[in-house]
């Protein structure tokens, strides 16, 4: 069985990033995400994998579920 995760709002996952102070670039290499990956999950054109999207929401410090479908 394959889940399928996706953006709720890449303009919102986007913004949580900055509000940090860091980069796509500074983010996706403190959470283990390579940059151009991270960066095609902002933009949309990829859904992160289960494992990738619990990353990038720990690394925010936020549930995964307030910024992705799952």
């Amino acid at each position: 069985m394959k889940i399928k995760v996706s953006v709720k709002d890449k303009d919102e996952l986007k913004r949580k990033i900055y509000q940090g102070g860091e980069t796509l670039s500074g983010f996706g290499r403190r959470v283990g995400v390579s940059t151009p990956y991270l960066s095609n999950v902002v933009s949309g054109k990829t859904n992160p994998s289960p494992t990738m999207a619990k990353k990038i929401a720990d690394g925010l410090g936020i549930d995964l579920n307030s910024i992705f479908l799952v």
